[in-house]
């Protein structure tokens, strides 16, 4: 059997790299909302004086930026736990659920304002890499039968 290729043993850790990168902006995001808006400044979004002098305003974007980062906490963890276990294996359902870094990278493309955006191609196109470079050994792999205890 013919071993595999570094990328291919390694593409795994690109993953737990990407979750692990948004983990600390979340975390954050969540101990202090009021850094949502440097964050969306970033991104090529001011955030409206009229909002930034509206108490209530204030209150809600600490809300939403709460829910955000609890939300993107969860679902990195998620990630993480996938790509060290069922990605690594190169198993078929989660290679499917990680064309979701390039759905999403592409969209961040389309709709960011800042330069930042082109930032997202680079990431679109090292997760792209990534995948393609595991499809054989998600696609190709043969199917692991379950054990069955032995009747005695």
């Amino acid at each position: 059997m013919k071993s595999e290729s570094w990328y291919v043993r390694f593409a795994w850790v690109w993953f737990v790299l990407l979750t692990a990168s948004v983990l600390p902006l979340a975390l954050i995001s969540f101990i202090d909302p009021s850094t949502a808006t440097s964050t969306w400044e970033r991104f090529g979004y001011d955030m409206p004086t009229v909002i930034a002098g509206d108490a209530s305003a204030t209150e809600y974007v600490d809300f939403i930026s709460h829910w955000a980062s609890t939300g993107t906490i969860g679902l990195d963890l998620f990630g993480l736990a996938i790509a060290v276990t069922a990605f690594r294996r190169g198993e078929k359902w989660a290679w499917l659920v990680f064309w979701y870094w390039p759905v999403m990278f592409l969209t961040h493309f389309f709709t960011y304002q800042s330069s930042f955006r082109y930032a997202q191609l680079v990431w679109l196109a090292i997760t792209v890499a990534a995948l393609l470079a595991t499809y054989q050994k998600a696609w190709n792999r043969p199917p692991v039968a379950p054990e069955v205890p032995a009747v005695t």
